[in-house]
């Protein structure tokens, strides 16, 4: 369920524009799955190698990683024909 705006994933939601509906994506980033593989790898070497400090690495790296690109699918991104702030005697044509 998207929590943002009240509606299960997937399903057309109303941006705050009220123009056109946005649908949220189900497909998986690549970047969060790998976030996710780092971390149980680290999991898993920390019991089965000692916990050696390179190895923390993994821990560091899957963290950022995954909160990175949380931020980044949650972030709109913005496109300039449609910016309500440009007034229509300046927005580009064509």
């Amino acid at each position: 369920m998207n929590m943002l705006h009240g509606a299960p994933s997937g399903c057309p939601v109303r941006t705050s524009r009220g123009a056109r509906p946005d649908f949220v994506s189900l497909a998986m980033d690549p970047w969060i799955v790998a976030a996710v593989a780092m971390l149980v790898l680290w999991a898993v070497g920390t019991f089965a190698f000692g916990a050696p400090g390179w190895l923390n690495f993994l821990l560091t790296l899957g963290v950022f990683l995954g909160i990175w690109r949380i931020v980044v699918r949650g972030t709109p991104s913005v496109r300039r024909d449609t910016d309500d702030r440009i007034p229509d005697a300046h927005r580009p044509r064509g």
